[in-house]
Formats: C-alpha cells, structure tokens, sequence
C-alpha cells in the first residue's frame, strides 16, 4: 500500500511540475499610442507554490522509504498539510474575484 502512495505522490509531483511549465494566462493590452503587446504567463509566474509543493510531494514519496513507525504518521501529516495547502490554492482561484 506504501508503494501505490509513493507512485501516486510521484505522480502528483509531476503533475504540479507541468502544470507550472504550462501558460495560464495570455492577455493582450494596448493603449493607442503603441502596436498591442501580447503577455503570457505560465503557472509558476501566476501561482509560486506550485514547485515547492511539487518539490515537497516527491520529497516525502522518497522519505517515505526511511521512516516506519509513528515517523511515517508524521510524514503523512505533513503531507495531508501540503495537499490541503493545493486544494486552497485550486478553490482560491476559481472563488476569488479578481
């Protein structure tokens, strides 16, 4: 069961690593004096958790071979923390006005 975890939070890590790599925003702005400029920005300029989140899930799936015992429970509550820390960030920005 610890293995399919460790697969699953690898995944998740990666998962969060191209989401960051993928463009979030395009917006195009002019103000009549100059040609219209074009900016993008990907989901590490837009959200600046994603990486260190990534970075901390595939963290515990290698800790997760070290500990046994009441470490593992603590290295779980740590990651329960970071997966409600995206889950926050998810709804925040579907809830939030801009």
């Amino acid at each position: 069961m610890i293995r399919v975890a460790q697969l699953l939070l690898v995944l998740a890590a990666a998962a969060l690593w191209v989401a960051s790599r993928l463009t979030w925003v395009s917006v195009t702005s002019f103000d009549g004096l100059s040609p219209p400029r074009t900016s993008t920005l990907n989901g590490a300029e837009w959200s600046t958790a994603l990486l260190p989140l990534a970075l901390l899930l595939l963290a515990a799936a290698l800790a997760a071979l070290a500990v046994r015992g009441w470490l593992l429970r603590a290295l779980a509550l740590l990651v329960d923390l970071a997966c409600l820390t995206l889950g926050y960030l998810g709804i925040s920005l579907i809830v939030m006005p801009d």
